[in-house]
């Protein structure tokens, strides 16, 4: 079986993927996706290699499809040091590596992305703060029962 962290192509991924799952089909996927943004037709394109630049609610709800995290799609997780290789980013991501890419979207402080200004800090730390403000609702919840 492929490991689907390893192509370097989001179609490839999204395919590797899709039979990891047991989803034998293009179409099998698109049904798993309501509504009309993505089809089977999209789905056959993309994995053919003739689409990589999705509308971001195609990659999400692909992602969710599949149940895996948008990011698996995005880059070759399992090739954390190669040179990050999405079409028509701008060249401020040219010196950006797969493991920079994930912090970066995750907003580690580590990640190739330097925090400049008190609004960027503020979102990050926003960020950070909303699981453990989940995690304390929920359990403020289960104790108020």
């Amino acid at each position: 079986m492929m490991n689907f962290l390893a192509p370097a192509e989001i179609g490839d991924r999204i395919q590797a993927i899709r039979k990891q799952h047991a989803i034998r089909s293009a179409i099998a996927l698109a049904d798993l996706i309501p509504g009309d943004n993505v089809t089977e037709s999209i789905v056959q394109t993309i994995e053919a290699g003739g689409k990589d630049d999705l509308l971001v609610s195609q990659l999400l709800n692909i992602a969710k499809a599949l149940h895996v995290s948008p990011i698996f799609l995005l880059a070759p997780i399992a090739t954390p040091w190669a040179w990050l290789d999405i079409a028509n980013l701008s060249s401020s991501f040219d010196d950006m590596t797969v493991v920079q890419f994930d912090a970066w979207i995750l907003s580690e402080l580590d990640g190739a992305y330097h925090w400049a200004t008190n609004d960027e800090h503020s979102e990050r730390a926003q960020r950070l703060a909303t699981p453990e403000l989940h995690t304390q609702l929920r359990e403020r919840s289960r104790l108020a029962v």
